[in-house]
């Protein structure tokens, strides 16, 4: 039995991958430490969750949890840091084997760094999601304990050439937070207004940041259009020709390697393994200087070429193996 730890499930790429096990891993039960949000789930996969409503240093509900649980499971797989204790106190009681799975190649605090290190110690393995983290990782781990989970999942929309006669059609998906920054992202959208043809933007997301969401409010040709659930995403990508997306860190950056296999473009800060898949005026654009992507922009219109370059984004994982395979794979 497979034992699954996260602090809170939400809406996000980690959560897309859980939301995977759950549907297709029988022997299965996910722990949640905090709570569940803006997720609509059926009852069978309610079935699989525990819920303690704590939060990710209450060591005595820890413990007195391992202790009585009977499912007893031989693995935990445990997600981002801040499940990382609950899962390493499991695993001593339990004497089940702990894989730590990181979706990031930095450290967000020093406590983070902490937590994150007693994980690995106490890890038989380590997943990560990409290979910028799989870089990052070992360097403070044996290279041997590290798999890669690729986020691949099954379209649930069929790939069809997308409309760029009137230009580029943007949307941001993802967490309306300050480390999305949506501010540059605005910044950037009316920078390219005033210089291409390119229609509103459209965002959607969980709303965790005032400011950001404000910033959107505030700016006349921005729309927040809700919280979408992951069975809709693919079928809402496809409304749109390129995705936005401008964080100063992040992992493997799911939402746009779900969206490049529909064919939409992505415009993008080259973070983490982003700047591994993402080709510069290949099957994308790279955010590096508002004017030089401007330039990019309008000249790949110019010569017809942005329908190219959604083809070529189609390509992005031709190679690789979905998500629940490698994950079944591994973790035994």
């Amino acid at each position: 039995m497979i034992l699954r730890v996260i602090e809170k499930l939400k809406i996000g790429g980690v959560e897309r991958g859980i939301l995977e096990e759950l549907k297709n891993i029988d022997d299965y039960k996910l722990v949640v430490i905090n709570r569940v949000e803006n997720l609509n789930l059926s009852e069978d996969l309610k079935e699989k969750i525990e819920i303690l409503n704590t939060n990710w240093f209450n060591m005595p509900k820890f413990i007195s949890f391992s202790i009585k649980d009977t499912s007893k499971p031989n693995i935990i797989v445990t997600s981002l840091w801040k499940s990382f204790l609950f899962a390493i106190i499991y695993k001593i009681i339990n004497r089940s084997k702990l894989i730590c799975f990181f979706h990031s190649n930095k450290f967000t605090n020093p406590l983070s760094a902490l937590v994150s290190k007693l994980g690995i110690l106490f890890s038989s393995k380590l997943f990560c999601d990409s290979e910028a983290v799989r870089l990052f990782l070992k360097n403070i781990s044996s290279s041997k304990k590290i798999k890669i989970i690729p986020y691949k999942f099954k379209l649930d929309s069929k790939k069809t050439a997308l409309d760029f006669s009137n230009g580029l059609k943007p949307v941001f998906i993802g967490r309306i937070h300050k480390v999305k920054r949506i501010d540059k992202i605005i910044q950037l959208h009316a920078y390219l207004k005033k210089h291409t043809s390119i229609s509103d933007i459209d965002f959607y997301g969980p709303i965790e940041d005032e400011k950001s969401f404000n910033e959107i409010e505030s700016y006349k040709n921005s729309h927040y259009k809700g919280i979408l659930n992951f069975n809709k995403v693919n079928n809402t990508l496809v409304n749109y020709n390129c995705i936005f997306l401008m964080s100063d860190r992040e992992g493997m950056g799911e939402i746009v390697f779900n969206a490049m296999q529909l064919g939409v473009i992505p415009i993008v800060k080259p973070v983490g393994e982003i700047n591994n898949y993402v080709i510069d005026n290949i099957n994308g654009f790279h955010i590096n200087d508002f004017e030089m992507l401007k330039d990019n922009i309008v000249k790949m219109s110019e010569e017809k070429k942005l329908s190219l370059i959604s083809e070529e984004a189609k390509k992005v994982a031709d190679n690789t193996s979905l998500y629940i395979n490698e994950f079944m794979k591994y973790a035994k």
